[in-house]
């Protein structure tokens, strides 16, 4: 089976490829064929921080080193999903026939990081320790999808606790 999203990577590949054969101006005096560190037609150090200045004379190599950089970002470092907290729904509801609430709060990992959680739990609790499901998302996600488990962790009895992780 092919990826969900593969479409997008194609198209974000196609699209590098139009900017390469379609855009010759991007290429510079030196043309597409001439990597900035090749000794034939290659750039000083100047050249080089010019580039940066001017990213209409990049040359072919720093275009497609851009068009790498931006598919294996798409891959392994997607954006980071971005929600408002009230989508995690309200901090105190009814379940069935019981009273839960959630509780936010920072944790702070060992990087110095800061992870935004969120622990649902009963209101009045049936004993002091109760089994916690503790929630991991995946790639490009949040603890917003930890929702989908909600209502079959509290209706075993179980409490939930959401993290979003701090990335790389």
């Amino acid at each position: 089976d092919l990826p969900a999203n593969l479409g997008t990577l194609q198209t974000r590949a196609a699209a590098v490829v139009v900017l390469l054969t379609r855009r010759p101006q991007l290429f510079g005096q030196r043309g597409p064929l001439a990597p900035s560190n090749c000794p034939m037609g290659g750039s000083s150090s100047k050249d080089a921080s010019d580039e940066a200045k001017q990213p209409e004379s990049m040359s072919y190599w720093s275009i497609m080193r851009q068009g790498y950089d931006e598919l294996v970002n798409a891959i392994i470092r997607p954006p980071r999903a971005d929600y408002d907290v009230e989508r995690l729904g309200p901090t105190c509801f009814t379940f069935c026939g019981r009273t839960y609430r959630r509780t936010d709060l920072v944790l702070v990992n060992p990087r110095g990081l800061s992870l935004q959680c969120s622990h649902w739990e009963p209101v009045e609790r049936p004993a002091e320790a109760l089994p916690c499901v503790v929630f991991m998302h995946g790639n490009s996600s949040a603890r917003l999808e930890g929702l989908n488990q909600l209502s079959v962790c509290l209706g075993y009895g179980l409490t939930l606790f959401a993290f979003d992780c701090a990335g790389s």
